[in-house]
């Protein structure tokens, strides 16, 4: 699938996603109140500091090994089963400290409703890590499907529990309840795709043109002395125990042609190829990328046939182990994982803050300002989601450079133009949408909305920085932009609310889009004026691809 069809189909249902968190933030405000809603707002953003904790990045990770091999779909899928549960038992002692102790910053939030949030963390983890293990096969239509469904599903668990009963604990258990039932639809989608086959169809990125690929030649000296003609080598593949660790030079082997078939080793070597050659290499039936990052290759697993295993075959290979692919995995997502905690810790630690310091109306109050906020992060968000595959499996860096740089500019150029229009009605909105008592809301939005305008175009960069496996600058930025929130929230909450939580977050969202583009500036040796000023060609683009989608 193409890019500009991915970021669509992502972009629309980031959208509907959008509409639909939207009627269940209109929801649990009109039914609970300010009070009831920075209840729902401690809990939940307590859940996602405890997922992404015990994530240990995998999520991540999924993306970036798949888009290197998909042959170890099964090893990464089990690898993920298995450490999502383990990190799991650290939450018992936590929930025995919190009912002892009963912390501060989760004033509010009682231990039946801490009790459920602890539980739904490792589902809420092994639902990411899934969601991501499609991602990383760009299986969009699954990803955004799943992603949907999930929404969807919870609106209508929310609605259910309502009418039993109006507090922020139904809140709590219909998101618990719709992760469990979406974690056993994603191994559904997983199952049928292995014994189909279908996520082994297309290795991303490395298509071979049809000139390039018509015939495979080896150098006379360096491997058969002869050349392989088109009838003797294409559609055919080496087997696997002859083929792991080894390359022939200066061959290019169309992925299409070759998957099924075989090459005896008397009909197109004549020889076996010395180990001391072909150590490091090997042969994956596409053009060999030279911007392996080491210690990240992957061996490839030995997969049957179409048809050839039953469910619970296919699930044997999904709960399946590999532990040198675990250790890589960990060691990749938990780098990853620093930037996206102390990252999060921007998104989130000013709401316990506010919770410490402020009334739990504020809370809610704060929250809604947020939510609206989201809203700008549903283009960039969509282009950054497709942008970390395509970047790991990317083997032409100048053309990604100068890619990610026109969308950027775009997506920039967009979210300006959405973020004026949202300022404008952003206080009549707020109040006839979320009713009169979150009025003071609007204010904290308006302090918050050139902080969520400008942060949105570092999802894109951030994402591109990890997919070309430069995790640890990301952690950099984080870093810096987590000292400017902490400092700012503990300066300005006491004294001025909810505003003074909007200002401190739009701070650390400016210093972190600021600092992440001077990476990505540095790493691809752009001008940041490519990657902010929208040019013409960019405006005659979008002309040319809003009349082609209208066309058709």
């Amino acid at each position: 699938m193409g890019f500009t069809k991915s970021v669509t189909i992502t972009f629309l249902s980031n959208m509907f996603l959008f509409l639909l968190s939207f009627i269940s933030a209109t929801l649990l405000s009109r039914v609970l109140g300010p009070a009831g809603a920075g209840v729902w707002n401690v809990a939940s953003n307590f859940l996602t500091f405890g997922t992404l904790i015990l994530g240990l990045g995998l999520s991540a990770a999924n993306v970036f090994f798949l888009g290197k091999n998909r042959r170890d779909l099964g090893g990464i899928v089990g690898n993920n089963i298995v450490l999502t549960l383990l990190s799991a038992i650290i939450l018992v002692p936590f929930y025995y400290l919190n009912t002892r102790f009963h912390f501060q910053f989760l004033r509010g939030v009682s231990d039946a409703q801490m009790l459920m949030v602890l539980l739904a963390v490792p589902f809420m983890n092994l639902k990411a890590s899934l969601l991501n293990v499609l991602l990383g096969l760009q299986d969009v239509v699954a990803y955004n499907r799943v992603n949907v469904g999930d929404k969807v599903l919870n609106l209508i668990l929310l609605v259910a529990l309502f009418f039993y009963l109006a507090s922020p604990s139904s809140a709590i258990l219909a998101a618990l309840a719709g992760t469990v039932i979406v974690n056993v639809w994603e191994m559904a989608i997983l199952v049928r795709l292995v014994r189909r086959r279908d996520f082994l169809e297309k290795v991303p990125g490395r298509e071979i043109p049809e000139r390039e690929s018509l015939k495979t030649e080896i150098p006379e000296r360096e491997s058969l002395g002869r050349e392989i003609s088109e009838t003797e080598s294409l559609g055919r593949e080496i087997p696997e125990r002859e083929s792991l660790g080894r390359e022939i030079s200066g061959t290019e082997i169309s992925k299409t042609e070759s998957l099924g078939r075989e090459i005896s080793e008397t009909e197109s070597l004549g020889r076996e190829i010395p180990e001391r050659e072909s150590l490091g290499r090997e042969i994956s039936g596409t053009e060999i990328s030279k911007t392996e990052i080491p210690g990240t290759e992957i061996p490839e697993r030995e997969i049957p046939e179409p048809g050839k295993w039953s469910r619970s075959g296919a699930l044997r290979y999904l709960f399946s182990l590999d532990f040198p692919l675990m250790g890589r995995m960990l060691g990749y997502g938990l780098k990853a994982q620093v930037g996206n905690f102390i990252q999060r810790l921007n998104y989130s630690l000013d709401v316990f803050i506010v919770n410490y310091f402020l009334p739990l109306n504020q809370v809610g109050m704060y929250w809604v300002a947020v939510t609206l906020g989201k809203t700008l992060w549903a283009v960039s968000g969509s282009i950054a989601t497709v942008i970390l595959p395509v970047a790991s499996s990317a083997t032409n860096q100048g053309e990604l450079d100068t890619f990610t740089n026109q969308v950027t500019r775009v997506s920039l150029a967009l979210i300006a133009l959405f973020s004026l229009v949202l300022g404008i009605i952003s206080r009549p909105l707020i109040i006839w949408w979320f009713t009169y008592p979150f009025a003071p809301a609007a204010e904290a939005f308006l302090w918050l909305l050139p902080g969520v305008a400008i942060f949105s175009i570092s999802n894109i960069l951030a994402n591109y920085l990890a997919g070309v496996g430069l995790v640890e600058k990301n952690i950099y930025s984080a870093v810096i932009s987590g000292v400017v929130t902490v400092v700012l929230d503990f300066v300005l909450i006491p004294r001025i609310g909810i505003n003074g939580a909007s200002i401190a977050t739009s701070l650390s969202y400016i210093t972190f889009t600021l600092t992440t583009l001077y990476f990505y500036v540095r790493h691809t040796r752009c001008r940041w004026q490519d990657v902010l000023i929208l040019k013409g060609a960019d405006l005659a683009l979008m002309r040319q691809t809003l009349s082609q989608r209208f066309k058709h």
